[in-house]
Formats: structure tokens, C-alpha cells, sequence
């Protein structure tokens, strides 16, 4: 059995998509999609931001899960077969889209919306159960891709501005 895992946050990079994009042009109709939902030219987002620039939740978000949209079309154009899909964070959304469980619009609509949330909010909320006091893969996850917000080697500046609200059970 073969399973597709669509993976979450803090797996982008500058330049992303570019391969993909030159060698199948037809996936570019993701992009083309994306940026409409967005307003922001998704494209020049992958292909040409900062590191910094595309770091940012509203960026990272959408910019990932197009490019692993092409990536599993390009992959399936090739003849590559999947039993089902599942997706890390955000990954789940590019899941439910090649599902399709959800249209490739709905997908971009619901990360635009996740993305600014998560940018904008002034408190976060973390909530996960724990067994024996350690968090869930999921959680630690989710902690080590934003810890990087709080600690001195890479401060934002917004992040300052902050609260965060963890609410843990043990078992």
C-alpha cells in the first residue's frame, strides 16, 4: 500500500517549485490558482521571495502546499499511484484537495484564511493531550517549527507582541 504524506510548515524553501514548474508548465495552472485566491503573485512567491520573505506564515503556507500539489500532480502524470493521501499541519489541506475532498480553490481559500489567522492573532492557542507529560508528535512539531519566533537566534519582531496559552492533559 502506498500513502502520500503532504508535510507542514517550515519545509519551504527559495526557489521552490521552479524545477517543477519548468519541466511540467501545465502544473503552473496551481499557481495561476493560488494567486487569485490570494491577490499576491503565488509564483513570485515561491520563485523569487527572501528566505525571510518566504518564512512568513502568510507566505509559507500557501507557497508549500502548491508546490506539493505539483509536485504529487507532476508525480501522477508520471504514472505514480496512491491508496490514500495524509498531510502533517498544513498538509492536510493539500491531502483533502488531491482527495478531492475539496476543490483546489476551496484549499487555497481555507490557507488564506489559516495562514492570516495564524499572523494576525495576538494569542495562540496550543492545545494537545500528552501522555506520561510529553507532547504529542503533533504538538512538538508545531513547537519546533514556531519556537524559532520566540528564541534570540531569530526573533520577529510581531512575535514580541505575542501570548501563547498551552492547555496539556496528561493521561
Amino acid at each position: 500500500m502506498t500513502i502520500s504524506l503532504f508535510s507542514g510548515q517550515g519545509s519551504q524553501y527559495p526557489g521552490m517549485g521552479r524545477d517543477i514548474a519548468e519541466s511540467s508548465p501545465e502544473l503552473m495552472n496551481i499557481l495561476e490558482t493560488g494567486s487569485a485566491v490570494l491577490g499576491r503573485d503565488l509564483k513570485s512567491i515561491c520563485f523569487d521571495s527572501a528566505p525571510e520573505e518566504l518564512s512568513r506564515t502568510i507566505n509559507a503556507q500557501p507557497a508549500i502546499m502548491a508546490v506539493s500539489l505539483m509536485c504529487f500532480n507532476a508525480a501522477v502524470n508520471r504514472g505514480y499511484t496512491t491508496e490514500g493521501v495524509a498531510g502533517h499541519s498544513l498538509g492536510e489541506y493539500a491531502a483533502m484537495a488531491t482527495s478531492g475532498m475539496i476543490t483546489l480553490e476551496d484549499a487555497f481559500r481555507l490557507i488564506k484564511a489559516r495562514s492570516e489567522a495564524m499572523d494576525e492573532a495576538d494569542v495562540l492557542i496550543f492545545t494537545t493531550p500528552v501522555y506520561v507529560y510529553h507532547c504529542t508528535g503533533s504538538m512538538k512539531a508545531f513547537l519546533d517549527h514556531y519556537g524559532y519566533r520566540w528564541m534570540v537566534h531569530r526573533p520577529e519582531q510581531k512575535m514580541f507582541t505575542k501570548q501563547a496559552v498551552v492547555n496539556l492533559s496528561a493521561a
